[in-house]
């Protein structure tokens, strides 16, 4: 467990390890190796993350042509199958620059939401975004899918939009997802069919 410390960074009640908010999120793998795999580099690109979460990308007719669906329809279908209340917690795993985690805070004004990723620079912008909009319901953690900071049934629902067949250990990572939601739990996906392994496809 995490305790909070002056300053606003925050230190393990067991081992002692502090770990810095410095950068506007909880940085929990300050010493991680950066992943050199080609859709890893992607997200530390600096233009990309700035692209992305712009018109002329995730919001744009490319993109919607791209995906078959544009974003404000695909986060309504997610919203509407998540059935979210208003009060819930939730995990945005694998948030990039929160597109989706600012929504989520916004549609939970009585809940909260953590957004966790690989990428320093997406989280740098997420949090950045989550400044300006003055969410204070959100979170961002820097973490990986497959060892997920969180106690055993911590949230209602999870949502991991487009990250799938990014996780190097994607049945770790389902196990993990399984353990951090709480009984009756739900998670909401999506994800490039083709790009997963046959039988990891035929079990989602």
């Amino acid at each position: 467990f995490l305790a909070l410390k002056e300053g606003g960074a925050y230190a393990c009640e067991q081992c002692n390890t502090v770990y810095s908010t410095e950068q506007g999120f909880l940085d929990l793998l300050p010493d991680f190796p950066v992943r050199r795999t080609i859709s890893h580099a992607l997200m530390e690109w600096e233009p990309l993350i700035t692209i992305y979460n712009s018109r002329w990308y995730r919001y744009s007719f490319i993109a919607t042509w791209l995906f078959g669906i544009a974003f404000h329809e695909e986060y309504a279908l997610i919203s509407r199958i998540a059935a979210l209340k208003g009060h819930e917690t939730l995990l945005d795993l694998a948030c990039g620059p929160g597109t989706y985690t600012r929504p989520f805070a916004k549609q939970l004004p009585q809940g909260f939401v953590a957004g966790i990723d690989l990428s320093v620079p997406m989280l740098s912008y997420a949090s950045s975004m989550a400044q300006q909009k003055s969410s204070q319901n959100v979170m961002f953690l820097h973490g990986y899918a497959e060892k997920l900071p969180f106690p055993d049934e911590e949230f209602d629902h999870l949502n991991c939009c487009g990250a799938l067949h990014l996780f190097s250990d994607l049945p770790t990572s389902l196990t993990e997802i399984h353990r951090v939601l709480k009984p009756g739990g739900t998670m909401t996906a999506t994800a490039y069919r083709n790009w997963l392994p046959g039988d990891t496809a035929k079990k989602l």
